[in-house]
């Protein structure tokens, strides 16, 4: 994990011992109910994987907050905290949402 990603889940109390990330493949998609992704370049790649989302399994995590949009992507910001902030929102949107 990338050093700076992981002080800032150790920061806020999160382990990321024993998380791996891999390549998303077809069989994930047959598989899984829901595919959340953090940004278009991971739906652009979702997409050319799964070549035609016929079952609206693929869906950006921002687009369950009021605001949408997509994931700051820290690579390019530098700034974890915010990343870190738009993912806790976007997952408690996304739970109410599976709740209702």
């Amino acid at each position: 994990m990338y050093p700076p990603a992981r002080r800032k889940l150790i920061e806020h109390g999160l382990s990321c011992d024993g998380k791996t990330a891999r390549q998303m493949t077809m069989d994930d998609y047959r598989y899984y109910d829901m595919i959340i992704l953090m940004d278009n370049n991971n739906m652009k790649n979702a997409k050319r994987i799964i070549t035609n989302d016929t079952d609206n399994k693929l869906s950006l995590l921002m687009s369950y907050t009021p605001e949408g949009g997509t994931v700051s992507d820290p690579w390019y910001t530098r700034d974890f905290e915010r990343a870190y902030n738009d993912i806790e929102k976007g997952c408690k949107a996304l739970f109410d949402h599976l709740c209702k």
